[in-house]
């Protein structure tokens, strides 16, 4: 049964929720006013200050919380990095923060390619790990200084890299996550005989899957018919994907065609976990995610191409996305001057030449230096040939290329740091 939510009486419930956790909650309570005002912002516009703070301690403590939380009737909203854009980590009843402890890397599987961690891990944090391994979990979105996997999976984060990569829903195997009920569940790829397996089951966990294909089958002609082919649709609850996954195993349903990103791990099966990405914790509270990591590319070069218009810019950036990039960011005069009057980040721009309207980052990957170098001069030939950028020099140093997409990552808080109306 779906009710309304009533942020009024939240306050009078706090006693009753405390009273329900006092006994099994090993992790930390935050009542106090600072922390609630702290955890009533994230990066967006919004702010709604929390009921209770709640740092979980151990996997355990989620069930816990879940539980006590229906029990008393107070929402749940879970928080990573706080880098949401739009609200979604800010709520009026109790902010679970799971950053603090539950942010560890499990297990890593590099001849399978994959690794399990915590929601709480931050995403650079866990790609320094994966380096040991020759690994890295592709998605990259510029705030991943700080967002963490939980928030990444439920965001459906893609990046600078997504015109290779793809989206988070394409590199998630499998999730474990806590329903409204406080249950634990687990869902993961699914081969032909594995779904057959548990259509035929009589758990809750089967349950959820047969309503899953239930309603996948019987709406596959819309979903196919009305959903965006985009590349990068992260928003609404990924129907598309639950549809691919049944055609994988052999389902007789009309044809998703909407773009997937050329380097994107292959569809291998039926994957319930796929409706658990982007959902923004509507569906359940992500504990526990296997990942699917992608081999570190062994050479890496920056073609930075210089325009007098944003116009000039766009247009380039078209002629430069038919060279196979695994990257291609703008920046415009906005952020550029932004940038410049900033005294940490200006020190880092002097691989520009002149003053560029805009400019476009475009990245190469190779197996081999020479595949790298031939990639550079190909795109640099083509912009000389077809565009208007008057510069177009390539980097293949890493502290430059680092300084360069340190510029980039810059722009969105340049952004936000600009007083006025938003």
């Amino acid at each position: 049964m779906v009710k309304t939510l009533d942020r009024s009486g939240l306050e009078d419930k706090l006693g009753a929720l405390q009273s329900a956790l006092a006994s099994d909650f090993r992790g930390e309570l935050l009542t106090d006013d600072f922390s609630r005002t702290l955890y009533a912002t994230d990066a967006s516009i919004y702010q709604q200050r929390p009921v209770l703070v709640a740092l979980p301690r151990e996997p355990e403590d989620l069930e816990v919380l879940v539980k006590a939380c229906r029990q008393c009737e107070v929402p749940i909203t879970a928080r990573g990095g706080g880098t949401s854009l739009a609200g979604q980590t800010v709520g009026f009843g109790v902010a679970v923060d799971t950053s603090k402890y539950l942010n560890r890397l499990l297990r890593v599987v590099p001849d399978q390619g994959w690794a399990e961690a915590e929601p709480g891990l931050v995403l650079n944090d866990l790609n320094e790990q994966l380096k040991a391994y020759g690994y890295m979990f592709a998605p990259d979105p510029a705030t991943a200084e700080h967002a963490c996997v939980g928030g990444v999976v439920a965001n459906n984060s893609s990046g600078t890299r997504s015109i290779r990569y793809g989206k988070t829903v394409d590199h998630v195997e499998g999730l474990s996550f806590l329903c409204g009920e406080g249950e634990l569940h687990s869902f993961k790829v699914m081969d032909r005989e594995g779904l057959a397996r548990s259509l035929r089951g009589s758990t809750r966990t089967s349950e959820l899957i047969k309503g899953l294909v239930s309603m996948t089958k019987s709406n596959a002609e819309l979903i196919t018919s009305r959903y965006p082919k985009l590349l990068r649709r992260v928003t609404g609850y990924n129907l598309d994907e639950m549809v691919r996954g049944l055609i994988s195993v052999g389902y007789d349903l009309p044809e998703f065609t909407g773009l997937r990103a050329p380097a994107a791990p292959p569809i291998r099966g039926f994957n319930p976990a796929s409706m658990l990405v982007g959902c923004e914790g509507s569906l359940g509270l992500i504990t526990r995610a296997k990942l699917r990591i992608t081999p570190t590319p062994r050479f890496t070069g920056l073609v930075v191409s210089h325009y007098n218009s944003l116009k000039e810019a766009l247009l380039g950036n078209a002629v430069l996305l038919t060279t196979d990039p695994t990257a291609s960011e703008l920046m415009d005069r906005m952020v550029l001057s932004l940038a410049q009057k900033q005294l940490s980040i200006s020190r880092l721009m002097g691989f520009l030449e002149g003053q560029p309207d805009s400019v476009v980052i475009t990245e190469y990957t190779a197996d081999t230096k020479s595949e790298l170098e031939h990639k550079l001069k190909v795109a640099q030939d083509l912009l000389s040939k077809e565009s208007a950028s008057y510069a177009h020099p390539h980097f293949t140093d890493g502290s430059l290329k680092t300084q360069i997409w340190q510029v980039r990552k810059a722009g969105l808080p340049l952004l936000l740091g600009l007083q006025g109306d938003r």
